[in-house]
């Protein structure tokens, strides 16, 4: 078998496809290449982390996908959060194009009853809790506690973003040639990196997915509802920790304490926002 040089079959019941080289059977889990990290000295202990990552990630979109075939309005009522940036490293960032391509899809979405009227569809974020971004957020609170002292003063708004271009995140955040061939991400972000400071204080760095693909260069117009995305991080926020947001801090409780008092209090909460 050759990965990566599979022939596109129509994909009828049970859905399968066969290798166009061997004539063997082609599984989901092939298309990631994993196998292909597996060795005699460490086993598959190296695909760990890249299959979490990719179910993780297959998980959202299985999500949206119910959600659309439900009904495609309703995704404009759901925010998508991941715990860490909206990005796939190792083995599994081909995957990063395909999420690309869905985020602009559902960003496009013609209302039916007004085909000229644009209903972006996709609200989700990936916030970090730590790493280089996070420590260089911290770095320029002072600058940001200015700027956001400065916005109070013109009314509503949910906070102050800075967009993190290539040449920003290579000059201030981590090393590199800015005027390299490949700039931050291009292979692995499915979204624009930046760093939100919301008006009651709290500093974020966000991921959140980018109109026309990647952008070495983002601006405040090419996020995808960002206006709603940010307004729903800043009432979501809790003091358990820095920064924390309340589903991600009981989801990470769900995972780390007995389960049942977790997940009544994490179910609770669904239904009463729900309701609301």
């Amino acid at each position: 078998m050759y990965p990566g040089r599979y022939r596109a079959h129509p994909q009828t019941p049970p859905y399968r496809s066969e290798c166009p080289n061997c004539g063997g059977p082609i599984y989901l889990a092939d298309i990631l290449r994993m196998h292909e990290l597996v060795d005699d000295e460490q086993g598959a202990s190296r695909i760990t982390s890249y299959l979490l990552s990719a179910l993780e990630t297959l998980a959202l979109v299985h999500v949206i996908h119910a959600l659309w075939e439900m009904k495609p309005i309703l995704l404009r009522e759901f925010l998508f959060i991941k715990d860490g940036p909206l990005a796939l490293f190792g083995q599994v960032f081909t995957l990063a194009d395909p999420l690309r391509d869905l985020a602009n899809f559902l960003a496009s979405y013609r209302d039916p009853s007004d085909p000229s009227k644009v209903l972006p569809l996709l609200n989700v974020v990936g916030l970090e809790k730590s790493g280089s971004f996070v420590e260089h957020a911290v770095h320029i609170e002072k600058s940001l506690d200015k700027a956001l002292a400065e916005a109070k003063t013109e009314g509503d708004f949910a906070g102050v973003v800075l967009p993190l271009s290539n040449e920003y995140i290579y000059e201030y955040v981590v090393p590199g040639d800015p005027g390299g061939t490949i700039t931050y991400g291009q292979n692995t972000y499915w979204g624009g990196k930046m760093i939100f400071k919301a008006k009651d204080g709290s500093t974020y760095v966000a991921t959140v997915p980018t109109l026309g693909g990647h952008k070495s260069d983002p601006k405040i117009d090419d996020y995808i509802n960002l206006t709603d995305v940010l307004a729903a991080v800043s009432g979501l926020r809790c003091s358990m920790y820095d920064n924390a947001l309340i589903p991600v801090a009981l989801a990470n409780r769900l995972v780390s304490l007995s389960e049942v008092p977790s997940s009544r209090i994490l179910e609770s909460f669904a239904r009463g926002t729900i309701r609301r």
